[in-house]
């Protein structure tokens, strides 16, 4: 149950964190459902790659809060941009 509750926070925060970013970024705004469904793959990608062994393994769930913020955040900027680039006229 407890991976449960590890993969349930790191989905939200990164979503958190994926609306955080297009919030102060305009131009990195995929919009509410884009900003959350990025911020969830970012989230919970970066909070693996993390809690592997040998890195943020034992510093608990605020190593799994940082994680998911930051894979949110750099996720959702990426593609965000990515796609300014991409769309401009």
């Amino acid at each position: 149950m407890e991976a449960f509750g590890q993969i349930i926070v790191s989905l939200v925060i990164g979503a958190a964190g994926g609306n955080f970013i297009a919030a102060v970024f305009k131009k990195s705004d995929l919009g509410y459902a884009g900003n959350t469904i990025i911020g969830f793959i970012g989230g919970f990608s970066c909070d693996q790659l993390l809690g592997a062994p040998g890195s943020l393994q034992n510093v608990g769930i605020i190593g799994d809060i940082v994680a998911s913020a930051i894979g949110g955040v750099i996720l959702t900027g990426i593609v965000g941009s990515l796609k300014n680039l991409t769309l401009k006229p």
